[in-house]
């Protein structure tokens, strides 16, 4: 019976090995994870365990061993993880899905539901976002509680909650004061309390917690990986995320992070690398923040410390990367000179639209002259890899305003540039789905676009004098630039 029943699973006085909490990553793994060992850290779910670790709730409760059970890292059906689970003989455990949407629930509810029974732990399920259910968790019997939005601050408040003794499930129970928290009471009916709020501080992750030799090494571009299972083994990497915000003012954005951005201070960052390389052996640090060069100063800050590493003996291998791409605008002669300095070999600009227009909508607010500026400053700089994306047939664009951004990316200094389609791309509130827009043949328009781009003889040359240097890069990232040039323009 689940705590929030009416059943009490309190830790006063519960063997050693029950003073537990253990994170499950609940969703499997995919087809091409299973095919190829292709599996990233879960760095959200770990931060979330170095902030409940660091709190004196649970230490109060004597909770002090920590541990994290990645079903899709191990290969795990639900049975055999929810076995896993017991065999650690946790107080509590809190479930946890990386995916989106309906996939992600599934898994969740598909785990939470076998550890339903009265001597499992307690359950706390953790529901990111507005493309998930809370309800259908509580409903399903996969959770005792579930908590809504970010859980830095609130999961602890709710661990603590759920393992005293008695709790009650009524509109007095001590869940009622949490922020984002659902439970059902004691007649069936799911209740909530507060709204979600933000929280103040993002904590560090607890590297600690995995072993980062068993995942994939992300690769140059989004959805790109190096397989920790290969013959070669790929430098071991870490996600770092220096902020807590969705992409810029985006506004298809779930909120569970809040509306506004929360900096973690440089410092914190900056300690957090210095572990990983010093004490984890990272040489490849991926910074997963949108846009990351929208503030120069930090960003430039953060590059010059992980510069500071690179100059100590042995450690000039290391590398620092965005695959969640950057504004551009941001490329100032500082930041330019800092992320040199720091390993950068690839500079992936991710501009979407040179329409002016659809950029409001996106509220993506990029300073296209800017952002040529600083490609051509990074190109000139000679030591890296400057790649341009953006999308073609976005929802309501124009003719003209395609035509645009094909000749603002033929204008720039770029080496490489890739066009996807846009058509899925949501404008949010201010536009209908049904809308029309003018482009039926996307592959003839990328078709279009390419032989634009790389068709200006100003950039064949100057991609032969900088093969030497780049031929390294080049062909690391031959997919997807290199290789849907080839097939695209065939």
């Amino acid at each position: 019976m689940g705590a929030a029943q009416g059943g009490s699973r309190g830790v006063g006085h519960a063997p050693r090995e029950h003073r537990r909490v253990t994170f499950v990553l609940t969703d499997a793994a995919t087809a091409r994870e299973a095919r190829e060992g292709q599996t990233l850290a879960p760095t959200e779910l770990l931060s979330v365990a170095g902030a409940v670790r660091s709190d004196d709730r649970l230490r109060r409760l004597g909770l002090d061993r920590f541990g994290v059970l990645d079903r899709g890292l191990e290969r795990l059906g639900e049975a055999a993880a929810a076995d896993r689970v017991r065999a650690a003989r946790p107080a509590a455990v809190v479930l946890a899905g990386g995916r989106d949407g309906e996939g992600g629930l599934a898994d969740l509810i598909g785990v939470g539901r076998r550890l339903g029974a009265a001597e499992d732990p307690v359950r706390v399920a953790l529901v990111r976002d507005r493309t998930q259910d809370a309800a259908s968790v509580l409903r399903a019997g996969a959770a005792d509680v579930a908590l809504v939005g970010e859980a830095d601050e609130s999961l602890p408040m709710a661990l603590e909650a759920a393992l005293q003794p008695d709790p009650t499930g009524g509109p007095a129970s001590p869940w009622a004061a949490i922020p984002g928290l659902h439970w059902r009471d004691e007649q069936g009916a799911v209740r909530s309390g507060p709204a979600p709020r933000p929280a103040r501080a993002q904590g560090a992750p607890a590297w600690d917690l995995v072993d980062l030799n068993r995942y994939a090494s992300g690769g140059g571009d989004p959805g790109e990986l190096r397989p920790a299972r290969s013959g070669r083994r790929a430098p071991r990497s870490a996600t770092i995320l220096t902020s807590r915000v969705c992409a810029p003012g985006c506004p298809t954005c779930h909120r569970s992070f809040g509306s506004s951005a929360r900096d973690r201070s440089v410092r914190d960052v900056t300690g957090e690398i210095r572990d990983l390389v010093h004490r984890r052996g990272v040489r490849r640090i991926l910074i997963a923040d949108h846009g990351f060069d929208g503030r120069p100063s930090r960003a430039a800050e953060i590059a010059r410390a992980i510069a500071k590493l690179r100059e100590a003996p042995g450690r000039a291998a290391l590398t620092m990367e965005f695959p969640k791409g950057l504004r551009g605008d941001g490329l100032t002669p500082e930041v330019v000179e800092a992320f040199l300095a720091a390993g950068v070999r690839r500079f992936p600009i991710h501009v979407v639209t040179a329409s002016r227009r659809l950029q409001r909508l996106l509220k993506s607010n990029i300073d296209l002259r800017a952002a040529a500026s600083g490609i051509e400053r990074a190109v000139a700089a000679g030591s890296a890899l400057t790649h341009l994306e953006l999308r073609l047939g976005l929802p309501t664009e124009t003719a003209g305003e395609t035509a645009a951004t094909i000749r603002w990316a033929q204008g720039t200094a770029a080496h490489t540039a890739s066009f996807l389609p846009g058509r899925d791309v949501d404008l949010g509130p201010a536009w209908a789905s049904g809308e029309g827009d003018e482009h039926d043949d996307f592959p003839a328009l990328r078709r279009r676009a390419l032989l634009s781009f790389y068709g200006r003889p100003r950039r064949a040359a100057r991609l032969s004098r900088s093969i030497p240097r780049l031929l390294p890069e080049l062909i690391a990232s031959a997919r997807p630039p290199l290789h849907r040039l080839v097939q695209n323009l065939t």
